[in-house]
This record gives C-alpha cells, sequence and structure tokens, in this order.
C-alpha cells in the first residue's frame, strides 16, 4: 500500500526461501544472497535454519548476516557427505516499508539464491516481485 508516495504497508508481511541441499562433505558452507532490479535495499533476514531429512535441526549450522547486502553465510558442521538437508530462510519484506516510490509505481523483482562452498546451486533459484499498490 502506498500513502504520500511511500511504501506503506506489505502484504504478505511474511515469506519462506526453501533450498535443498546434498551435503558435499561433513563441514561446508552456504551462502544465500538476494538481489533485486531497482536497487532497493535488501529484505532484512528474520530467521536462517538448516534442517536434515527428518525435519530436525541441524544444531552444527552458524549463520551471519550481512545487513547492507542482505546475505547470509551459513557454516555447516556434523553434517553426512551425501544427505539431503534444507535451507530455510525468512526474509522480512517489511523493511521496504518507508520506501519513496512515484508514480507509475515501479516493482522491484527480488531474487534468491542458495551456494555450496561458492558454487551456485542452479534449482535454488526463487523470486518475488514486489507491487506497490496505490
Amino acid at each position: 500500500n502506498v500513502v504520500r508516495n511511500k511504501i506503506a504497508s506489505v502484504n504478505p508481511g511474511v515469506i519462506f526461501y526453501y533450498s535443498t541441499i546434498t551435503a558435499p562433505s561433513s563441514s561446508f558452507q552456504l551462502s544465500f544472497n538476494q538481489t533485486n532490479d531497482r536497487g532497493w535495499k535488501p529484505m532484512g533476514i528474520q530467521q536462517v535454519v538448516v534442517w536434515d531429512q527428518n525435519c530436525v535441526k541441524v544444531q552444527g549450522a552458524t549463520a551471519t548476516v550481512n545487513a547492507t547486502t542482505g546475505a547470509v553465510t551459513i557454516n555447516v558442521s556434523g553434517a553426512t557427505a551425501g544427505q539431503t538437508y534444507y535451507l530455510s530462510v525468512k526474509p522480512d519484506p517489511g523493511v521496504l516499508v518507508g520506501r519513496a516510490v512515484t508514480a507509475p509505481l515501479p516493482t522491484a523483482n527480488y531474487l534468491f539464491t542458495t551456494s555450496i562452498n561458492g558454487s551456485s546451486v542452479l534449482t535454488s533459484w526463487d523470486a518475488i516481485a514486489v507491487k506497490p499498490k496505490p
């Protein structure tokens, strides 16, 4: 919703990003990255969890968030090589409240991706279009 040329509210207020990971070794690094085609600030990160194939939270996963870029680095240890894991990230679209916009109202396309040890997981990308409404 736009009021006085600023985004006043966002809907939905909660989104989730998931990526399926095959552990390359017992310890590895995941990266979650986000970009957008308007140069808007990144969405904040509310939660990062790595789950095992039984949907149990991996205790050996620690996340660091770069607030400037919205990138997240997750160091995983104690994994089983070759096993499936799931990365869950909860971006916060609420940080877009207050963003100045003018008519015609623009659409900002946010792209989310995952990398393992610096190599992109090609099937991991997802996107969301942020469309301000008058």
